[in-house]
């Protein structure tokens, strides 16, 4: 059970965790978040999602009251705390609790733990089915707090039978709310859109162990490429590599995962295992 967060440095009972009504994530939605596991007391591509966190921060105008290292300690003390050596780690950056409701103050920092995510294997069996919807992110490029589209349209989703909506601008497609897509063409190459979309550490990691074997086109993905696309899949940090097989009416290849996802999936795998062994990761504990 996971007994502790952190909030601004202080390990929090989980049951006493509370942020202030003045809080402009609450108020604005004016923050971000980064989300990422660890195995075995390991934290899983750190450095990357770090990054990626920072990142965030100053595109946004936020400035994280720790610096890399002091954040770093400080998940580790969490994690730590909670005596759990698998899970995740979600890190929330605020504006800060503001007494007029709309001027950043001194940024709020929360460092939030959940248990592992397990989905049915009988998922990846089979793959899964998107929706697409005509949706453009205002930031596509920072992890902020703004998922309100896909929530509010979690009815529909579920009507369909989707996993997720597939954004798309009328002529190229992007991504899923919560991960990145990708689709296989005629000559088994993988396609990527480059700058319209999250740049997912998944994402980052599985295209370099793709490229070992596949050729990568990094460039918009055209609503009729998807079309002829005899593959198509996603990845997460949750989700690692997941085949798509139908979006709406359109089914995917044979409409079941094809042998390019398949391995690639594989070869995640053991690049992750092989990630995990590497000496050069610390252990947490």
């Amino acid at each position: 059970m996971i007994s502790n967060y952190m909030i601004n440095g202080e390990l929090v009972p989980v049951k006493e965790a509370q942020i202030s009504v003045l809080d402009l994530g609450l108020l604005r939605g004016y923050g971000i978040f980064d989300f990422f596991p660890f195995e075995n007391s390991r934290l899983v591509f750190i450095q990357d999602y770090l990054d990626r966190f920072f990142a965030s921060a100053t595109k946004m105008q936020l400035e994280p009251p720790d610096d890399r290292q002091a954040l770093l300690a400080n998940i580790m003390k969490v994690i730590r705390s909670n005596g759990q050596p698998n899970g995740y780690i979600r890190l929330v950056l605020t504006g800060g609790d503001s007494a007029d409701g709309y001027s950043p103050v001194v940024n709020n920092l929360y460092i939030l733990q959940y248990d592992p995510i397990y989905y049915d294997s009988a998922m990846y069996d089979k793959g899964v089915k998107l929706t697409l919807q005509r949706f453009s992110r205002e930031r596509p490029d920072v992890k902020t707090l703004n998922y309100a589209n896909p929530l509010r349209h979690r009815d529909l989703i579920r009507e369909v039978g989707a996993m997720d909506v597939l954004y798309h601008d009328g002529r190229c497609v992007h991504e899923t709310s919560r991960a990145n897509f990708f689709i296989v063409d005629s000559k088994q190459r993988i396609h990527s859109s480059p700058n319209t979309v999250l740049q997912g550490i998944t994402r980052l990691h599985v295209l370099k162990v793709a490229s070992r074997h596949y050729e990568i086109i990094n460039s918009p993905i055209e609503l009729s490429a998807v079309v002829y696309a005899h593959e198509a899949f996603i990845t997460s940090t949750t989700k690692g590599v997941l085949s798509v097989t139908q979006i709406d009416d359109l089914i995917i290849g044979k409409g079941k995962p094809g042998p390019v996802t398949r391995k690639i999936a594989d070869m995640f795998q053991d690049y992750l295992r092989n990630h995990l062994e590497s000496e050069s990761l610390a252990p947490m504990a």
